[in-house]
């Protein structure tokens, strides 16, 4: 499709062009690296750009057009620019062209060919014409496990740390060669040493979920709140519903 829909079925056929133009086969092509979506809408996706700063872009349905009918990608460039100015966020008000199929797309998902050091911009929906590049629910899924992981190394040091100084996790004061220590009540200190054993890159999710949900029984131990989203969804929506009628009253 172009900007306006009306050249669908002549444009679908850039699928089969795709492959010679790029001179490349489809299965050699995957999903860029995902960003650590903190915050993320979870409607669309956000890439690193770090794993592909120094590949060659390539534009194949451009090329096609700039070859075969400038007039017609003036055209849709100009239509892009003006919806993306205008910041207009419903079809048919296009942002970006898919250099797979031709169609007219809003957010862009980004696909690279690591053999070929090449990159391209696709629409989500042509996703499921590659064999090696992950479905939606696949991405959502590798987004939240980057996100958990990487919440994990920073959050063992500080709440390790946590444990044994703050004076609300006590158990009780004693004295050391005269220095003054704190030990903290049974369940942080085997919280302490469920973190220690913590191999961050070899556990699985699940393990890293349940790790962050004993939070729960642990007082003054806080979530980081992009986490919560992950281990507890339906909380952290109550949450901010919560939070939206407390601003009411400010």
């Amino acid at each position: 499709m172009m900007s306006n829909n009306e050249d669908g079925q002549e444009l679908g056929k850039q699928k089969n062009r795709f492959a010679k133009l790029t001179g490349s086969k489809l299965d050699e092509w995957e999903t860029s690296d995902l960003i650590n979506a903190v915050g993320a809408d979870g409607k669309s996706f956000q890439f690193t750009n770090k794993d592909t700063e120094d590949f060659t872009e390539l534009t194949p349905f451009d090329d096609y057009l700039r070859k075969e009918d400038p007039e017609k990608l003036e055209q849709i460039t100009a239509e892009h620019e003006a919806n993306r100015a205008a910041n207009k966020r419903g079809i048919p008000n296009w942002h970006y062209s898919c250099q797979f199929c031709g169609h007219g797309i809003i957010d862009i998902f980004k696909i690279k060919n690591v053999a070929r050091k090449t990159k391209a911009v696709i629409g989500s929906e042509c996703i499921k014409g590659f064999e090696n590049v992950d479905p939606a629910n696949a991405l959502f899924a590798k987004r939240d496990e980057k996100t958990l992981r990487d919440a994990m190394k920073k959050f063992i040091p500080i709440v390790s740390n946590q444990i044994w100084t703050d004076e609300r996790l006590k158990l009780k004061f004693y004295y050391r060669d005269g220095v003054k220590k704190m030990l903290p009540k049974q369940k942080f200190r085997d919280y302490y040493n469920l973190l220690k054993a913590v191999d961050v890159d070899k556990i699985s999710v699940a393990t890293l979920k349940t790790i962050f949900k004993k939070i729960d029984k642990l007082e003054f131990i806080e979530y980081p709140e992009y986490v919560e989203d992950i281990v507890h969804p339906q909380l952290a929506k109550e949450k901010k519903k919560q939070g939206g009628l407390d601003g009411l009253f400010d």
